[in-house]
């Protein structure tokens, strides 16, 4: 009671928002490869869904695609 709430925002809010908002999240390098891919969520251009529907190899591979997604966060992804 009391105390606030607080979710991650989305796609469109990330790609959005300014750069010194984003700064505020103490992201450091990691900033703006954060926004660019929120960009190319809330543009359509790459679809979380779509992943569901690959095999492993594929939807790793599609991740890696996206600046800032390597092998091993790839991979962590796909845990979920």
């Amino acid at each position: 009671i009391g105390e606030g709430y607080y979710s991650f925002p989305d796609a469109k809010s990330l790609a959005d928002a300014s750069e010194s908002d984003i700064c505020e999240c103490k992201l450091g390098f990691r900033a703006g490869r954060i926004q660019k891919a929120a960009q190319q969520v809330a543009a359509g251009e790459f679809c979380f869904d779509e992943l569901f529907k690959m095999d492993y190899p594929g939807a790793r591979a599609r991740l890696i695609e996206i600046e800032g997604i390597g092998e091993k966060v790839a991979d962590c992804i796909l845990l979920f």
